[in-house]
C-alpha cells in the first residue's frame, strides 16, 4: 500500500491538497479496525487484506461497502535443498505436501519436525491446514484402495497402523466416512508430532526465517522471497541464514490455484457515503484505473518484480464470494489512510 500511496501522490502532486498516507498492519488488525471504527472513529478509509472468508463475513454484517479483488500474490512451497522428502518441482503442490507427510510418518524419530507452520488463523496458517487436509485425503484414498496402510506409508507407528486398520475393517461404515476418518488419523499424527509450531505470535518474515534456520518445509509469502538474495527466483534462495529451495509456485494464469494468495481491497460502509469529489473516492477511482493497474504491475522489492503481483485478470473487478470457502489467505498487509494533510 505504501507503494500505491506514493505513486498516487506523485501522479497528483499538482493537487497538493490530496495526500494519501498509509499505516502498517496485518489483516487481523485491519478487521478489528473495521469493526470498531464506526464507534471509535479510528477506521481507515481503505484496507488491503488476504482472507476471503472473513471479508465475506464483514460484507454480510453490512460493514463493507465493496470488496474488490485487487491483485494476486502467492504462497510458494519451500524446503531444504537436501530435499529429504524427495519433492519434485514438476509435481502438483498437494502431491508434494503428501510426500512431506509420508516422509514424516516414516521417520524413526516419531517427534522429528519436518514442517514449519504459523499455526494460527492467519491466511498462511489456514492455507497450511488446507494443503494438509487435501494431501491427507489423497493418501486416505490410496490406503483404502489397497486395503492397508503399510503399502502406502512405510514404517508407520504401530498406533497409527492399528487405528487405521480398525477403520478399514469396519464393513458397515460408508466409504466417505471411512476416508474422512483415515485422513483425520493421518492428519492428527502429522500435526501432533511433525509440525513445528511457534510458541508466540509469528509474522511471515519470522516464519520464513524459522523454516530456513531449522531446515524444514513450509509455505511463505511470495513477496518475502524477494527480500532475500536470490540466485534464481524459481530455484535456490541464498539468504543470510541458510539456503533453501522453492518447490512449487502458484500458477500465474490461475486465480484458483491452490497456492494463489489473492489480495482484496476492502471499502468500509462509511466510504459509500462520501461524495464523488472527495480525496478518498479519487484514490479509489485511481486504483481501479489503468494508472493503478500499472502501479500494481510495476511494484518491485529490492529492484525485482516478481511478475506475480499483477492486477487481477488485468483489471480490477467486484468479488463475488461464496458463503463458505475451503481455505483463507495470507494476512500480512497494509492499511491505507486517506485524508487532508496540511
Amino acid at each position: 500500500m505504501k507503494h500505491l500511496a506514493d505513486r498516487f501522490n506523485a501522479d497528483h502532486k499538482e493537487e497538493n491538497q490530496i495526500i494519501v498516507g498509509w499505516k502498517f498492519a496485518d489483516s487481523h488488525m485491519n478487521f478489528k479496525s473495521i469493526k470498531r471504527g464506526t464507534e471509535s472513529g479510528e477506521t481507515c478509509d481503505l484496507y488491503i487484506t488476504y482472507e476471503p472468508l472473513k471479508e465475506w463475513e464483514l460484507k454480510k454484517q453490512l460493514l463493507l461497502h465493496e470488496v474488490i479483488r485487487l491483485f494476486n500474490d502467492e504462497f510458494p512451497l519451500i524446503g531444504p535443498c537436501s530435499n529429504p522428502a524427495n519433492l519434485s518441482p514438476h509435481a502438483d503442490p498437494i502431491d508434494n505436501v503428501g510426500k512431506i507427510i509420508l516422509y514424516a510418518l516414516s521417520l524413526e524419530d516419531r517427534e522429528q519436525k519436518v514442517y514449519y507452520s504459523r499455526w494460527n488463523h492467519s491466511a498462511m496458517g489456514l492455507k497450511d491446514q488446507h494443503l494438509w487436509c487435501k494431501a491427507a485425503d489423497r493418501l486416505a484414498k490410496k490406503i483404502i484402495k489397497v486395503g492397508c496402510i503399510d503399502c502406502v506409508v512405510s514404517n508407520a507407528s504401530e498406533k497409527l497402523k492399528g487405528d487405521i486398520q480398525k477403520l478399514l475393517d469396519n464393513d458397515t461404515a460408508h466409504y466417505k466416512e471411512v476416508k474422512k476418518q483415515v485422513g483425520d488419523q493421518i492428519l492428527k499424527e502429522f500435526t501432533d508430532h511433525h509440525v513445528q509450531k511457534p510458541t508466540e505470535r509469528v509474522f511471515p518474515a519470522g516464519a520464513i526465517s524459522a523454516t530456513m534456520e531449522e531446515g524444514l518445509y513450509g509455505i511463505t509469502d511470495g513477496a518475502l522471497i524477494l527480500q532475500h538474495s536470490i540466485k534464481d527466483y524459481k530455484g535456490v534462495i541464498d539468504s543470510e541464514i541458510k539456503a533453501c529451495k522453492i518447490y512449487n509456485h502458484a500458477d500465474k494464469g490461475s486465480v484458483d490455484h491452490v497456492l494463489t494468495n489473492p489480495a482484496q481491497l476492502l471499502v468500509p460502509a462509511a466510504f459509500g457515503r462520501l461524495p464523488d469529489h472527495s480525496p478518498q473516492q479519487k484514490f479509489l477511482v485511481w486504483l481501479k484505473s489503468e494508472q493503478g493497474h500499472k502501479a500494481i504491475s510495476e511494484f518491485k522489492i529490492n529492484g525485482v518484480n516478481s511478475k506475480r503481483n499483477q492486477p487481477y485478470n488485468g483489471m480490477v473487478s467486484q468479488v463475488s464470494l461464496p458463503m463458505a470457502l475451503e481455505s483463507n489467505r495470507e494476512t500480512n498487509t497494509y492499511m491505507a489512510r486517506v485524508g487532508i494533510i496540511d
